[in-house]
């Protein structure tokens, strides 16, 4: 199974997670991992899985996520 369908099957059940604000794909040293990002580390993201349909999960801290429109002129 491709990364991104492993991701879309996941991604509901992560994000409702406490602390998940983002997930994607990542590339961690030439290989593809499914990216977790957290505000701040709470006790259910401890227990994320290690792993998604054979893909390795990489959890970072990235504090808040702000979207932005895109027109960045300004």
């Amino acid at each position: 199974m491709p990364i991104d369908e492993a991701l879309a099957r996941h991604e509901r059940s992560l994000m409702s997670v406490p602390g998940v604000v983002g997930v994607g794909v990542a590339d961690r040293s030439g290989r593809p991992v499914i990216l977790v990002m957290l505000t701040h580390v709470t006790p259910e993201a401890k227990a994320l899985p290690e792993q998604l349909e054979g893909y390795p999960v990489s959890v970072e801290v990235t504090g808040e996520a702000t979207a932005f429109g895109t027109d960045y002129r300004g």
